[in-house]
Order: structure tokens, then C-alpha cells, then sequence
């Protein structure tokens, strides 16, 4: 997993690392049984090169904790590791130039569960398994 992160934090395949602070990898149990998987990092998360530590990460906690369920106990990343300019939704094309990345952390680390959180990260995992997601 560290060669993928340390590949993430020196990519520049796409714009979006023109306007970064940080690139966000993901962080977590690298033997997790549950992946969560979000749409691209805030402005908070670009500032500290963490996934979901702002406004929804404390969403994200709270219902972690609600479920009985601790940080240190999954594996959360995103679509795309750097943050699109005023959170604007990523392209088409930032999207397939990230995704890779995200392929090779789900396949290291082989979750039983992913869970999406959004559309973006929905439609672009959903061809994975066989979903067409304009169809959906």
C-alpha cells in the first residue's frame, strides 16, 4: 500500500495536482473487512492530506460510532485523490485518470464490504460488478 500512496502524492496524470495542498490516498486498516469510499477530498482534507476529516468526516464518525464501528477498523478512501477546484464534482476525465489507483487499493486490500458514498463514487464502482449506471 505504500507504493500506491507514495505514487498518489507525487501524481501529476491530471490538473488537479496543479491546485493541490496535499493528495489524498486514503487511510486506514490496510486489512479491513469494510471499505468506504467517497467522491474526492474537501478543502480541509486537501489541507491535511486525510480523507473525511471535515464537515463529513464528523458525519462520517458519528455514524461510524452509531454502528459500533472505529475509524482505525476500515479502510476509507476516494474516487479521486485530489480536490477539483471549489469542490466542483470531478470530470469524466479526472475520474478514469484516478481510478486506477483506486482498483489497485481495493485489490491490496481486498475488502468484504464497499460502501459508496455519493453518485460519483457509486457510478464509478458500479462497472466493476457488472452494473451499467445509467441504466440504474
Amino acid at each position: 500500500m505504500e507504493e500506491i500512496e507514495e505514487e498518489i502524492r507525487h501524481c501529476r496524470k491530471c490538473p488537479l495536482w496543479k491546485g493541490r495542498t496535499h493528495a489524498v490516498p486514503g487511510e486506514g486498516n490496510e486489512s479491513a473487512q469494510l471499505m468506504i469510499v467517497g467522491e474526492a477530498p474537501g478543502k480541509r482534507e486537501d489541507e491535511m492530506g486525510r480523507p473525511f476529516v471535515g464537515k463529513a468526516g464528523q458525519l462520517l464518525r458519528e455514524v461510524l460510532e452509531r454502528n459500533s464501528l472505529r475509524r482505525e477498523e476500515i479502510y476509507i478512501t476516494n474516487v479521486v485523490k485530489c480536490r477539483p477546484p471549489n469542490n466542483r464534482t470531478p470530470s469524466s476525465y479526472e475520474i478514469k485518470t484516478c481510478i486506477p489507483y483506486l482498483h489497485r487499493q481495493m485489490d491490496t486490500i481486498a475488502p468484504c464490504i464497499i460502501v459508496t458514498l455519493g453518485n460519483v463514487a457509486t457510478s464509478s464502482l458500479l462497472p466493476l460488478f457488472g452494473f451499467i449506471p445509467e441504466k440504474i
